[in-house]
C-alpha cells in the first residue's frame, strides 16, 4: 500500500482492517473473545488477551506488524505455556508454597483459567496454594483438583 493511501486511513478504518485480518487467522476465529487490538493514533496498536500457544501469538504479531498503517505493536498477549511457567515459578519461589516437593503440582492454562492437579503434602494449605497461583498477573481463574 502506498504512503499516501496509509495516511488516509482512519483509526476506524485501520481498527476494522485489524479485525478482519485477525478474523481470517483460524487460531483467532477460534477464539475470537480472546484476543483484542487497539488502534491508538499514530498507528500504535496494543493487543490483549490470551492464546494457546507462542506460535499463535507470534502469528498475531507478525500480522499485526506488517499491516500497512501499523507503526507499533505494543503486546500484552498471554500465551498459555507463559503463564503455566510464571505460576510454577511463582510456585517455587513464594515462601508460602516453594517446599511443596518438585512435581506434586502441575499446571496446566487454557486462556487464562489455570488448573493445578497433583497431591499435596501434608502441611501444605489448598487455599494458600489458590492463593499464591491467583497472585499471578494473567491468572483469571484457578480450579483446584488437588487432592
Amino acid at each position: 500500500m502506498e504512503a499516501n493511501v496509509v495516511e488516509e486511513l482512519t483509526l476506524e478504518d485501520l481498527q476494522q482492517a485489524l479485525e478482519e485480518a485477525l478474523w481470517a487467522y483460524e487460531p483467532v476465529r477460534t477464539a475470537s473473545r480472546e484476543v483484542e487490538a487497539r488502534v491508538q493514533p499514530g498507528g500504535v496498536v496494543e493487543v490483549s488477551g490470551y492464546v494457546r500457544s507462542r506460535l499463535i501469538k507470534d502469528g498475531v504479531l507478525n500480522i499485526l506488524r506488517r499491516h500497512p498503517g501499523v507503526n507499533e505493536v505494543v503486546d500484552h498477549l498471554i500465551a498459555d505455556p507463559d503463564l503455566e511457567l510464571a505460576v510454577a515459578m511463582k510456585l517455587a519461589t513464594d515462601p508460602r508454597t516453594r517446599d511443596i516437593p518438585p512435581g506434586a503440582v502441575a499446571v496446566h492454562s487454557h486462556f487464562g483459567a489455570v488448573t493445578l492437579v497433583g497431591r499435596l503434602p501434608v502441611g501444605f494449605s489448598h487455599a494458600e496454594v489458590v492463593e499464591v497461583v491467583r497472585e499471578v498477573p494473567g491468572v483469571r481463574h484457578v480450579v483446584d483438583r488437588l487432592a
